[in-house]
């Protein structure tokens, strides 16, 4: 049986973060806070999942977004290269990009995916579908370009259309299938909430979600470890991990079964400590 290995909200920082000057400086500062502000510390915590995933004899990692802090080149770069010393095969990776790694510039996946993260494109690219002995690997973009005071995502029209058309023709031949994306497919009843943190297109993936069961959604954003259903009292199909700097457990490994993921204990022991406090 397939083990899936899920970490998300990397919020990765460059070396160089420290001289950044005028508008650039003050989106860092605004992103940063309540979190560290160390590069080295951030990869750090980085470094430690990674191994634990790996130790854990997973067959595939997802990383839900968030994988930088702003999105800038020299951030893909850290992550290209804290990915590489891992020991994770980018065949066996699959990376979705978060609103934080569009907030420098509208291309920026896009020249990260044809730059640093090139190894990984094949298993990360909208549109690609990662085949697995029991189940496949979906991964969706939720990220645009947007002012830092924003933290919405947006599944377009297309997207919404092309998952729909691969499911009715093809999910059935994998059995399973798990969509990875940023956001969690839910849509907030007040509007100005919506428009601030909320997912454009969610309704749209809620129907593609309850017409075929044998979909799940791995995602990332909030920050929380939860598994939620797709119907009320409906078996768990949604599930989210904490970020990969908090303090708390932010590693999750799920089993592929009965066309479903269920959620494996992690062992504690197996977890180097994620961060020790002496790059604060």
């Amino acid at each position: 049986m397939t083990i899936i290995a899920h970490i998300s909200d990397l919020h990765l920082l460059e070396d160089s973060a420290h001289e950044r000057r005028g508008a650039s400086w003050l989106r860092l500062q605004y992103l940063t806070l309540g979190r560290t502000s160390s590069p080295a510390a951030r990869r750090l915590r980085v470094r430690h999942l990674l191994s634990a995933a790996l130790r854990s004899f997973a067959d595939h990692l997802i990383i839900t977004g968030d994988l930088t802090e702003d999105g800038t080149l020299g951030q893909f770069k850290s992550l290209a290269d804290v990915l590489h010393e891992s020991g994770w095969l980018p065949s066996r990776v699959t990376l979705v990009p978060g609103n934080h790694d569009l907030y420098s510039h509208p291309n920026a996946w896009r020249d990260a995916l044809t730059g640093p993260l090139e190894p990984y494109a094949a298993t990360s690219e909208e549109g690609a579908v990662i085949e697995l002995p029991d189940t496949c690997i979906v991964p969706l973009s939720t990220a645009f370009h947007q002012h830092v005071m924003r933290a919405a995502g947006a599944l377009s029209d297309e997207s919404i259309a092309a998952l729909g058309r691969w499911a009715s023709s093809e999910l059935r031949a994998f059995g399973s299938g798990i969509i990875a994306q940023h956001h969690p497919p839910r849509r907030y009843a007040l509007s100005p909430i919506q428009w601030l943190d909320g997912l454009t297109g969610a309704p749209d993936l809620l129907q593609i979600l309850e017409k075929y069961d044998q979909l799940n959604v791995l995602h990332g954003h909030t920050h929380r470890t939860e598994s939620r259903p797709v119907r009320p009292g409906g078996p768990h199909r949604i599930f989210s991990v904490n970020s990969a700097q908090s303090e708390e457990m932010a590693l999750r490994l799920y089993r592929v079964k009965n066309r479903r993921l269920w959620p494996e204990p992690v062992r504690i022991e197996s977890m180097a400590p994620v961060y020790t406090g002496e790059f604060a």
